[in-house]
């Protein structure tokens, strides 16, 4: 638990040096308590704190509350402007690319390729599917 508020603190700081107009948070006791082990890795967008975790990404409120209707596969590919609103559930291999919106209710399978610019919402991908950029499905 120690490790992982210490790496919070440290991600945090690191932004708030690059950009002093993002706050720090605070979390409220036991609210990490469902990640458990080490944490490989952080980054931060405007709506959300993202964990790298052996069993996937953990993705944080600015609260410091886990979200529990985000799970990414832990060799899944999420770039950094690509939107995850919950529930939704991201397979393993998949590639999540640059602006994709994924605004709910999508379980996207394994070795998938969720293009630019692509929103999803109410969907279900089999493994292998290519959504291509500019779709909306």
């Amino acid at each position: 638990m120690k490790k992982i508020t210490l790496l919070l603190l440290v991600c945090f700081a690191t932004i708030c040096l690059a950009q002093d107009k993002i706050p720090a948070i605070i979390t409220k006791p036991g609210a990490l308590d469902a990640i458990k082990g080490h944490v490989q890795g952080a980054c931060c967008s405007a709506e959300a704190i993202y964990l790298s975790h052996i069993d996937g990404i953990f993705k944080l409120d600015w609260d410091g509350n886990v979200l529990e209707d985000v799970w990414v596969a832990n060799d899944a590919t999420v770039f950094k402007t690509a939107y995850l609103h919950g529930p939704c559930i991201i397979g393993h291999g998949t590639e999540v690319r640059q602006c994709a919106f994924v605004r709910g209710s999508a379980l996207v399978g394994d070795n998938c390729v969720v293009g630019n610019s692509t929103e999803l919402k109410n969907v279900i991908l089999f493994d292998n599917v290519q959504v291509p950029h500019y779709n909306y499905v």
